[in-house]
């Protein structure tokens, strides 16, 4: 059996003090609290992305829903996020105050504004809310289940839930200490693979983050293979068995070339690192 890929959620409350003790561990994402309301900015957020630089943890951030004007909301969350192409952007919708609706206006806004859809975080709230009523727009973003518990269930505008969240302020059925990060952490488990994580984390519908398409489309389930294939075409040496297996030669190579063009050297093919390959496609197809 595979090991387990978990996610935390961060916030001030934590003071991590080593992000690659966490990626050790197993923690392949953090989403820190960035923003809450119209105003409050959370100060751990910016020097925890610096610290988290390098570590191969991937990147994101969330915005704690509060009652008022929602757009005010969303240009205070993407002005101070700061998202780049790889940093995935959640809602976290636990104020009961904010409706069902509010959030899907706040995640359709969102959308709008950085090109590719949020996740909502939520536990018992949205059920209520929703009840038995299927919502297309918010079933098309990945849903993050707070419920502690180690069978979770989802309302039935999902198919299945992206990211559960399965112990937090100190409770849960498992331990929520992280070495590097310290204790009563908010763990979250992913049920898919590395792969899928990385084709996913940053954006896209629940079925996964479509990617542009160079001399090999890298579709659902070959971005891996697409990868080894486009870091031949750039001299991969040895040549890369294109395989769609993700192991230390193809990591090795990853990291040479995202070392090579500025792009953080996680050997992942995270979304920035392809749109980064396929410029440098574009730019290759262009001097042919």
């Amino acid at each position: 059996m595979a090991n387990p890929i978990y996610v935390v959620d961060l916030s001030h409350y934590q003071s991590p003090t080593d992000f690659k003790a966490a990626f050790n561990f197993g923690v392949r994402g953090v989403i820190h609290k960035a923003t809450e309301g119209v105003s409050y900015v959370d100060p751990h957020y910016a020097p925890m992305r610096q610290k988290c630089e390098g570590s191969g943890i991937f990147w994101g951030a969330y915005h704690y829903f509060r009652p008022g004007n929602i757009e005010a909301q969303v240009n205070h969350f993407v002005k101070n996020a700061k998202p780049s192409a790889g940093t995935l952007m959640a809602l976290d919708h636990e104020e009961r105050g904010c409706s069902a609706a509010d959030a899907e206006k706040f995640l359709r806004l969102l959308e709008t504004k950085i090109g590719r859809k949020g996740v909502l975080y939520s536990g018992h709230l949205i059920k209520e809310q929703l009840g038995h009523q299927v919502n297309d727009y918010l079933g098309s973003c990945r849903l993050w289940v707070a419920e502690w518990d180690s069978s979770p269930t989802h309302q039935a505008s999902w198919k299945d839930l992206w990211l559960h969240q399965f112990t937090g302020d100190g409770k849960g059925p498992q331990p929520h200490s992280v070495p590097g990060l310290g204790n009563n952490i908010d763990i979250n488990r992913f049920y898919g693979t590395i792969e899928e994580l990385t084709e996913q984390w940053s954006g896209g519908d629940a079925s996964g983050t479509p990617l542009p398409a160079g001399p090999y489309e890298p579709t659902k389930g070959n971005i891996t293979a697409w990868g080894q294939a486009t870091l031949n075409m750039f001299g991969a040496n040895p040549p890369l068995k294109m395989d769609g297996s993700h192991g230390s030669r193809t990591m090795a190579a990853l990291k040479d070339w995202q070392t090579k063009h500025d792009v953080m050297a996680t050997g992942l093919f995270d979304q920035e690192t392809c749109q980064q390959l396929l410029m440098a496609l574009e730019d290759w197809n262009s001097s042919r």
